[in-house]
């Protein structure tokens, strides 16, 4: 049994390594993820490995939000036994998340806006696809499709952050073609996350967008007057729960996702930072995050910040 703990990236290099450690009184895998056994070639394979189908359930069968749950702890058992060390290399940057799900491993780089697919077992690239601008999201995954948001972080004059194209695409996870892209005014940094049948963004527009998974559509849109950097909504039951910056006062909101409307909305009057950048996490009726205040010496602190999930 193999318990996927640990994915561990280097910003700087462009190098990803992945490790999965088996049971609790084995090394951890933060110990053996140091030295890799093996390295992948990055290179685009021909073909597929013959025992490849072995591995096709290895990882996640969906990963449908930020860090896989709404508690933000991707520990998944798909009943395998333990993966050798990889270390995968891309042409740049890596700032996303990887996301391990149906036997492969989905990553964006930052500048170039690469996506990248690879096998898991044999380590080769699978495929290759490239967004309009930045990758901040992770790529997740539903049902034979990957979705990932992209944009950077630079403002426009009129306040909207996000410079460039801006949006959220869906590819075919096992080509890597283009199955549909939707335009934002801004940047979609924050991972997206599913419920039902719809795809939900937050953005730099200040924009909540729900579309359809298939075709991505628009199915509605409601404007919650902050700018979302990189909170990642999080989807709990039928609420989704995401952080926002100015204008002043930052702002938490819950929104229904039956009834299509605003569920409540905390202000922070102290924050001055990073409510906007956290993905929240929730669990057990609380929802938690946290953000930047200045203290008396004019000094930044973190505040963690827990609410209930029903009021706020």
């Amino acid at each position: 049994m193999t318990l996927l703990r640990l994915m561990k990236y280097s910003i700087l290099s462009g190098t990803l390594l992945i490790a999965a450690c088996g049971d609790a009184e084995d090394q951890s895998a933060e110990e053996t993820a140091e030295e890799p056994t093996e390295e992948a070639t990055g290179e685009v394979a021909e073909e597929t490995s013959e025992e490849s189908g072995d591995m096709q359930a290895f990882g996640a069968e969906e990963w449908t939000q930020y860090r896989f749950n709404p508690e933000k702890n991707a520990v998944i058992d798909s009943g395998h036994e333990p993966l050798e060390n990889m270390k995968f290399k891309t042409e740049d940057e890596v700032r996303a998340t990887p996301v391990v799900a149906d036997g492969k491993l989905f990553i964006g780089n930052h500048n170039s806006g690469d996506i990248l697919a690879f096998d898991l077992e044999s380590g080769d690239r699978i495929w290759e696809e490239t967004a309009p601008n930045w990758i901040h999201s992770e790529t997740i995954y539903h049902e034979g499709t990957v979705y990932v948001g992209y944009g950077n972080r630079h403002f426009q004059d009129d306040g909207v952050r996000g410079t460039g194209e801006n949006g959220v695409m869906a590819l075919d996870a096992e080509s890597g073609e283009i199955l549909w892209q939707f335009e934002t005014d801004g940047e979609v940094m924050p991972t997206p996350a599913i419920h039902g049948d719809h795809l939900y963004i937050t953005t730099g527009d200040r924009h909540l967008y729900k579309l359809t998974l298939d075709e991505g559509e628009l199915a509605h849109q409601h404007e919650l007057g902050s700018t979302i950097s990189m909170s990642s909504p999080n989807i709990h039951e039928d609420t989704l729960y995401v952080g926002g910056s100015g204008p002043m006062p930052y702002t938490f909101y819950a929104y229904d996702l039956q009834q299509d409307e605003l569920k409540w909305q905390t202000e922070f009057d102290e924050v001055v930072m990073g409510l906007d950048d956290v993905p929240p996490a929730v669990s057990e009726g609380t929802v938690v995050t946290t953000a930047l205040v200045e203290n008396e010496a004019g000094e930044s602190e973190h505040e963690i910040y827990a609410m209930d999930i029903e009021s706020g």
